[in-house]
């Protein structure tokens, strides 16, 4: 008698332990997404040349990015981002000067003297964007100036 109660708790026991394993093994627990892992920040190369804007790589994720830009031009000029979707025609003009308004700027004015390089650390979210150097304002405080463009886009 003794030995049959005892039969009868092992059996309990071994039915729980099935029971148990057989859950976690089809699926019955529930599953915790992995965290994505941290992404690297991105760096961009700017070139500014005589008139022209360079940059690489072309296609860049949103998020953290540190912009290279190398002036190799023959003077200072100023550099800018902007929120603006196409290049040099598509921005207005003023008595046959393209100019950017102030509002789309997203990054500091920045003159980057000839023949020299600057770092510019920002985030930027999905968008079009335009890299812009500048001759100067219109007017004093108003639109500035642009004598080069780029479209950037980040996805």
């Amino acid at each position: 008698m003794k030995l049959d109660r005892i039969s009868r708790i092992g059996t309990a026991c071994a039915i729980a332990l099935f029971a148990l394993v057989a859950g976690v093994t089809t699926g019955s627990a529930q599953p915790t997404a992995a965290k994505p892992a941290s992404a690297a920040e991105q760096v961009v190369t700017v070139v500014l040349q005589h008139g022209t804007i360079g940059y690489t790589p072309e296609h860049v994720a949103g998020g953290r990015m540190t912009l290279v830009v190398h002036n190799g031009r023959k003077q200072a000029t100023t550099f800018i981002l902007a929120r603006h979707n196409g290049g040099m025609p598509s921005l207005p003009e003023y008595s046959g000067m393209h100019f950017i308004p102030r509002e789309e700027i997203i990054s500091r004015l920045t003159r980057v003297a000839a023949g020299s390089q600057l770092r510019l650390t920002l985030t930027l979210a999905h968008g079009n964007y335009a890299v812009l150097t500048s001759k100067g304002t219109l007017n004093g405080d108003s639109p500035i100036l642009v004598d080069s463009a780029a479209t950037f886009a980040v996805s």
